[in-house]
């Protein structure tokens, strides 16, 4: 079913240096831009080395839920995979790889192999470089330093279901589109609507008392919030209310107050966590980011194998 000859080309274009070079550049300067305003804003700046460590962990969850594993590697999952066919298309070197002795099938799944196994990569990669740049930036000791390594795997896990999700629903459009452009502006829209437009509709609808039903389950950015928390808490990773409050913003997972924070005014004191918004539990959403993209990848499967390349 997987030709290597595919299989090899595909992965090595994949990792051409520019490729890399513009995605580490892609990658980096967000995360240098934030923290340098962090600095300079002295955001950081608390009484104790332990309270600043739980800081900066509970802001670099935060961008890489939005960034690291989120948009950049979503991104990334969106320009490998619009390229699957309709670049071949395009180029007209579809005609010369479906007349030697391999399936349709064959090529798709080869591709999109190539496409699982290099983005595990960078996924990968792209935490370890993050850390780095954080770690370097803010000046962190080596103990320090490992309460972020530590966690990367969590990380990643959530990384390879933003790519592997987003990753399906480009190659699904390559398989039905005749350029790469075509394939590659619906995905990058639908990026920015699970990350960045849903924030807003998710608040209001919730204020309106709309939001459950068919909005809910739309709100694939809270499938993945709603994952992404329960993976880190499932690691042991608790965070401080503050920190709830700003996550709970992007992933929609806490009921988040005016001020971030759940105050207490009859005692004068700060809950110690957010009431958590349940609209799916944890297995619903994993189990909905595991068959959406076997659908997807199906689908553009058929598709392939159907369409008429002339």
């Amino acid at each position: 079913m997987i030709n290597k000859a595919i299989f090899e080309k595909t992965f090595k274009d994949f990792f051409r240096l520019k490729t890399i070079l513009v995605y580490s550049v892609f990658l980096a300067v967000p995360l240098v831009i934030f923290s340098q305003i962090a600095l300079e804003a002295n955001f950081f700046n608390v009484t104790s080395l332990d309270l600043m460590v739980e800081y900066l962990f509970g802001f670099f969850s935060v961008l890489s839920y939005v960034w690291v594993s989120g948009v950049a590697i979503s991104l990334l999952s969106a320009y490998f995979c619009s390229s699957m066919i309709a670049e071949e298309v395009s180029d007209r070197t579809i005609l010369l790889l479906v007349t030697k002795p391999v399936s349709r099938a064959s090529i798709f799944m080869s591709k999109f192999l190539a496409f699982l196994v290099s983005i595990l990569i960078y996924s990968a990669l792209s935490l370890f470089l993050s850390v780095y740049i954080w770690a370097s930036v803010f000046e962190l000791d080596l103990a320090s330093l490992m309460v972020f390594v530590s966690k990367i795997p969590y990380f990643f896990i959530y990384s390879v279901f933003v790519a592997l999700f987003f990753g399906s629903i480009s190659a699904a459009i390559s398989a039905l589109s005749s350029s790469k452009l075509k394939s590659i502006i619906p995905s990058v829209l639908l990026v920015i609507v699970a990350f960045f437009v849903f924030i807003q509709i998710r608040d209001v609808s919730r204020d309106m008392g709309a939001y459950e039903g068919v909005l809910s389950f739309t709100d694939v950015g809270y499938d993945f919030g709603n994952l992404y928390i329960s993976i880190l808490e499932a690691g042991g990773v608790r965070f401080i209310p503050l920190m709830q409050g700003v996550l709970g913003t992007f992933t929609g997972v806490y009921d988040v107050p005016d001020e971030f924070v759940d105050v207490d005014y009859d005692h004068g004191i700060i809950k110690p966590s957010l009431e958590r918004l349940k609209y799916r539990s944890p297995v619903v959403s994993l189990i909905k980011l595991i068959v959406l993209p076997g659908i997807l990848t199906l689908l553009g499967l058929l598709v392939f194998v159907k369409r008429d390349i002339s």
